[in-house]
């Protein structure tokens, strides 16, 4: 799914402009093409009779609304609008409001309610890509009664919905509530998870902001399991994870690898930690190291020309070893690498040697990790989560998915994707351990890292989601999470 920010949409628009389509020839383009949709999607063969109200502001977004009265009028339908405030000003939109078919009405403020009860279409076209901020008393009146659920009645707005803010998705108190929205040239990031559909004005930007992974990108892009297959044609996993007071997430990260779909898992930890994860791992086979972190370093480096993905560091604690051993295997592993939690810690004061790594690295930071890697303080992240993972990925050669609410996927070639699944029972120690053991195993399965990383967070967040229906969110443990991956 292909996102895009108003400045995109705004600059396309633009160039549109200067290359001969002109801002009137786009409303005109943009109110047809809207009016025929309507029809279609309803299944209208006659617009006789079928009363239609629309609401329009003065700028473009309600020029846009005076062309689909316009056409709806032609094609029958007895067509009243709405005007808050007033006739447009707007150059544009003053020409297409001239050329009005007699027959669209327009309503008297006593008569708005009336012709709001009794209309089939209710569509509003007040406010577009540039609102932001709070809406005035007169309008969220009217938006009140719009919302007002009537037997059979359908609410449509005009590109997104009046009193919503396009690139973060707020909504302002009495927002148009929408059953579907019409919008123009692309999608904007308010709409993901909308009932949205996209209108072709004959304009193109030049550019995809970002994507967000939806059910058919997630269909198209998982690993194909042959009838034939055995457990090669499904890779290995080699797991460096867990300590001897975080065994846990060893145990995670394996479970989670091997419920997605990996041929084998290599689980390698420190010895102290064998009787721990020993009793609670079946699957994987267990590699328990020594004290010696130089042998340990080329043992691994020898196992991982066998694997297809190594995960590393989860659990892993920080210390003068393990930093060793996380820069060893990052310089030395002949495979991909998933680094999580103490793999990122480990190397906070020398990112710069994620650009050593042969095979490719995604990191997984939350944002405090990502803060001291990056040097950029948690609010400032949070703030700009986009572009700190993107000009981390471009600056270190590394594909970034930075966690949080929307969690975001950065690539070093400067894709962008944004995950929306997700639940509050994900809040819990643990569950990194399972998404990093979910993203290894999809890389095994020959994902690339970017892919990888795409389909996992959203596999991951569902099972979080299922996992809040089972069990609640208070209830829903990683380990619960893990039972209802790909389910």
């Amino acid at each position: 799914m292909k996102i895009y920010t108003v400045d995109t949409i705004r600059k396309a628009e633009q160039d549109a402009n200067l290359s001969g389509l002109s801002y009137y020839d786009m409303m005109k383009r943009a109110g047809i093409n809207t009016a025929n949709e309507i029809c279609a999607k309803y299944d209208i063969d006659s617009m006789s009779e079928c009363l239609i109200t629309i609401i329009c502001g003065k700028g473009r977004n309600g020029g846009d609304g005076f062309v689909i009265a316009n056409q709806l009028a032609k094609y029958g339908a007895k067509v009243s609008l709405i005007l808050p405030y007033g006739k447009p000003t707007d150059e544009v939109c003053i020409q297409v409001f001239d050329e009005l078919d007699s027959s669209v009405y327009i309503c008297t403020e006593a008569e708005y309610e009336e012709y709001i009860e009794k209309s089939l279409f209710l569509i509003d076209a007040v406010f577009g890509i540039g609102f932001h901020g709070k809406l005035d008393e007169k309008i969220k009146k009217i938006f009140e009664y719009c919302n007002i659920n009537r037997e059979n009645q359908i609410r449509i707005s005009i590109d997104i919905e009046s009193g919503v803010e396009a690139a973060s998705g707020k909504y302002a108190d009495g927002y148009f509530n929408a059953h579907h929205i019409f919008t123009m040239i692309g999608l904007k990031p308010c709409l993901v998870g909308k009932n949205a559909t996209v209108i072709d004005i004959g304009v193109t930007p030049e550019k995809v902001d970002y994507f967000v992974a939806d059910e058919e990108y997630i269909r198209n892009n998982l690993p194909v399991r042959p009838a034939d297959s055995h457990k090669g044609t499904f890779g290995t996993v080699l797991s460096v994870c867990g300590s001897y007071e975080m065994p846990g997430a060893a145990v995670l990260c394996a479970n989670a690898a091997v419920c997605s779909g990996c041929g084998l898992v290599v689980c390698a930890f420190p010895k102290e930690a064998y009787n721990v994860i020993a009793g609670k791992l079946t699957e994987p086979v267990l590699m328990p190291l020594g004290d010696n972190v130089y042998e340990n370093i080329e043992a691994l480096v020898e196992k991982s020309k066998n694997a297809k993905v190594l995960v590393l560091g989860c659990g892993l604690g920080v210390s003068e070893y393990a930093k060793i051993l996380v820069c060893g295997l990052i310089r030395k592993a002949h495979c991909p690498i998933v680094l999580d939690a103490d793999g990122l810690n480990n190397i906070a004061n020398i990112p710069h040697i994620l650009s050593e790594s042969k095979h490719g690295i995604l990191i997984t930071p939350h944002p405090a990790e990502m803060s001291r890697l990056s040097g950029v303080p948690v609010q400032d992240i949070q703030l700009d989560r986009m572009n700190v993972a993107l000009n981390f990925a471009r600056k270190y050669s590394v594909t970034v998915l930075l966690k949080g609410h929307k969690t975001i996927i950065a690539s070093p070639n400067s894709n962008l994707y944004m995950n929306f699944t997700g639940s509050s029972a994900l809040a819990k120690g643990g569950s990194g351990d399972v998404l990093a053991g979910v993203i290894a195993a999809l890389v095994a399965q020959g994902l690339n890292l970017v892919n990888a990383a795409v389909v996992g967070a959203y596999i991951h967040g569902k099972a979080g989601e299922k996992a809040e229906k089972e069990y609640s969110a208070y209830s829903a443990t990683p380990s619960r999470v893990i039972e209802l991956l790909f389910s």
